[in-house]
Formats: C-alpha cells, structure tokens, sequence
C-alpha cells in the first residue's frame, strides 16, 4: 500500500509568493493554493494536513482564518509564514511554528515535514 501524500493549503495573498510556495511544495505535498482569505475560509476542511498561512492579508486576516480552525475544530497543523514578528498566541495548539519572510524551499519543506 502507498503511503498518501500530505495535503497542504497555502494561503498567502501575494500571488506570486503563494504560486512559488506551490512550486516548491509540490511532489513531497499535495498543494492547494489560496490568495484570499475569504476563499481559504470556504476550502478549508479536515482534508487538509498542514496550512501555510499568511499573518498579515486585507480581507481575512491569518488570526480570523486560525480562529475558525479552532471554532470548526479542524485537526491540521499551522504554520505561519509572515513578513513581520507577529504577536501571536504559540500556545495555540494548531501553530506548529512560525516563520518570518524570506524564507527558503528548504525551510519551508523542513518545517512542513515535522508537521504532518
């Protein structure tokens, strides 16, 4: 039997940044992508291993979209990838760690491979 690849939403509202993030990402996860908030809202489901989220977006803020998770108690591992130093709650137990901008492929994949 073949192990199933993870499957990965990325939210990120800067297109090319959330298009390069698939890039990257494809072939070790099975990536959806997602550059509004809102969108990431109505695709967001328990299918779902990990979650690349944006901090910092003009519709949906990454703070709303982790209150959901929690609200619909959707079991997925979050990673924050910000360009800022958030202040955020890390006692929150779907926030399996938080990176600031730029970050690498490598990073990315490391960090998203501890998580699911």
């Amino acid at each position: 039997m073949t192990p199933s690849v993870p499957r990965v939403l990325v939210v990120e509202d800067e297109e090319p940044l959330a298009e390069l993030f698939e890039v990257w990402l494809d072939g070790p996860f099975h990536v959806d992508t997602e550059t509004r908030g809102s969108n990431a809202l109505e695709t967001l489901s328990d299918e779902y291993d990990a979650l690349v989220l944006d901090w910092r977006m003009p519709d949906v803020s990454g703070e709303d979209i982790l209150s959901e998770i929690n609200t619909r108690d959707i079991d997925c591992g979050v990673v924050i990838v910000t360009g800022f130093e958030p202040d955020i709650d890390m006692l929150d137990e779907h926030i399996a760690a938080t990176l600031t901008k730029p970050v690498s492929s490598d990073e990315l994949i490391e960090v998203l491979r501890d998580v699911v």
